[in-house]
């Protein structure tokens, strides 16, 4: 099933992109020059989130989205950590990869053909939802770190 644009709006997407692709940035190349600019574009990602949350039908499904693509990039980011240790020791091949790998969650949810089972509004709801996981899903390397010194001392 191909994403339909006109659904989800166009804000949520941007809003959402910039944050993403500037972490994934920063995060692979350490350029501390663009970390105001993801603030910024973090801010604006925030209105948007609060915007569609709390104006928008449909919340229970978006926060169900958003969740279950949380919940399963913080056990990617928990496996990662177990597998290759503390990121002081990855070289930045393993930076990369640990960057995309987060975001299959959300990707799954977006192209799931299983969403044909649910309403044109559900999905629409559902689909939002994956959309506004996309910086969440990377920023849930910050728990996966803190869970991860909790379980090793």
């Amino acid at each position: 099933m191909a994403l339909d644009n006109e659904n989800i709006p166009i804000g949520v997407i941007l809003s959402s992109a910039a944050p993403t692709v500037l972490f994934v940035i920063l995060f692979n190349t350490g350029d501390d020059d663009l970390a105001g600019l993801w603030a910024a574009s973090l801010a604006i990602y925030v209105f948007f989130l609060i915007k569609q949350l709390y104006y928008k039908d449909g919340r229970r499904l978006m926060l169900m989205s958003l969740g279950q693509s949380a919940i399963f990039s913080f056990f990617i980011w928990i496996a990662y950590f177990l597998l290759f240790g503390h990121p002081w020791d990855w070289h930045s091949g393993q930076f990369l990869l640990i960057s995309l790998l987060p975001l299959i969650p959300p990707t799954i949810m977006l192209s799931s053909d299983q969403l044909q089972r649910f309403s044109v509004r559900e999905t629409i709801s559902l689909r939002t939802g994956a959309v506004l996981s996309f910086p969440i899903c990377l920023a849930m390397c910050i728990p996966a770190i803190v869970a991860m010194e909790i379980l090793t001392v």
